[in-house]
């Protein structure tokens, strides 16, 4: 039997605790737990209202971002109030709500070996928001500062104030030196959400996610998971679940809330993540939440995560019984 886990960052801990939950109404709202509050080394203080953000872009930030590392020392941090555009990528962990990229380009750049430029954003004050905009095009105004980004993908993000062996700002061995945003406010959306490459026909060339041939065993044991984890998301009313979970059961945006939803039979997909450094005992499934999904699977990791207009993803942890084609 395969272990799944929602693909969130911090999502359901295992499907199977879910179904000992009681079934009860639907909260009236929702607070989201305090590992999704701003964090409390958080420190640009707002602006008078009078005050302006200035616009900015991704390459003034980062052309100087290494001239501030030798003058910022560990009791003071550098603001700035900015308007700034991006491709925005939900990641809702430790008081954060994504990271926002100069292009959905660098987004399907990053990697551990060469991480993109990326701002992180702050949790926004509704905590469904990254969600509703993951994928989009968005100009953001709040007050960047320095964080330290572990060199990994989908990074949590913390405020660069360590020192090492100086008064000076370093970050730890196994980060890097970005920008964080707090604070945030959408100016204005852009494009629309959930703009991912998709294509069939590009999975051989471009795709990261090679899809998995189910022998009839296994597509009834991928099925069956999604089924009950579809029926058991009713109960997910407790304010301590995590905002994806409750984002799925109580959202007027997800498909999943709706008990149509889970009577009717929809496609499921298995994919081995080909990203370097993968889990050899990881593998993602995802559910179509539309009509059709044959040419709109997800092609990369990043896509997966957070996904919800086209299919929702899963990752599992075992052996189920597919087969490479």
């Amino acid at each position: 039997m395969t272990r799944p886990v929602l693909i969130c960052g911090a999502g359901i801990a295992g499907l199977w605790a879910a179904f000992q939950l009681t079934l009860a109404t639907p909260a009236q709202a929702y607070v989201a737990p305090a590992e999704h509050s701003v964090p409390s080394e958080a420190s640009c203080p707002r602006h008078p209202e009078d005050s302006r953000p200035q616009p900015s872009d991704f390459d003034e930030l980062f052309i100087t971002l290494p001239e501030l590392a030798p003058v910022l020392s560990d009791d003071s941090i550098h603001c700035r109030h900015v308007v700034l555009q991006g491709h925005f990528r939900a990641g809702h962990r430790d008081g954060y709500a994504g990271s926002l990229y100069s292009s959905v380009a660098a987004a399907y750049a990053d990697s551990p070996a060469r991480p993109a430029d990326v701002v992180a954003v702050f949790a926004f004050e509704d905590p469904f928001q990254s969600f509703a905009l993951n994928g989009a095009t968005l100009t953001l105004a709040g007050y960047a500062h320095p964080v330290c980004l572990p060199n990994s993908l989908n990074p949590a993000p913390r405020t660069a104030r360590d020192t090492i062996g100086s008064s000076h700002l370093q970050c730890r061995e196994g980060e890097h030196l970005e920008w964080g945003l707090e604070h945030p406010t959408v100016v204005s959306v852009d494009t629309l959400p959930g703009q991912f490459l998709t294509g069939e026909s590009r999975r051989d060339t471009v795709g990261q996610l090679r899809r998995i041939e189910m022998t009839p065993s296994a597509q009834q044991e991928i099925e069956i998971i999604w089924s009950d984890f579809v029926l058991a998301l009713p109960s997910f009313t407790d304010d301590q679940t995590p905002a994806w979970d409750h984002f799925l059961a109580h959202s007027e945006l997800s498909p999943l809330r709706t008990r149509e939803f889970a009577a009717a039979s929809q496609s499921v997909v298995l994919f081995e993540p080909l990203a370097p450094g993968a889990d050899p005992d990881r593998t993602i499934t995802c559910l179509c939440t539309t009509s059709d999904c044959s040419d709109s699977w997800p092609l990369f990791e990043i896509d997966t995560r957070y996904a919800f207009r086209e299919f929702v993803c899963m990752d599992l942890y075992g052996s189920p019984t597919g087969e490479h084609p």
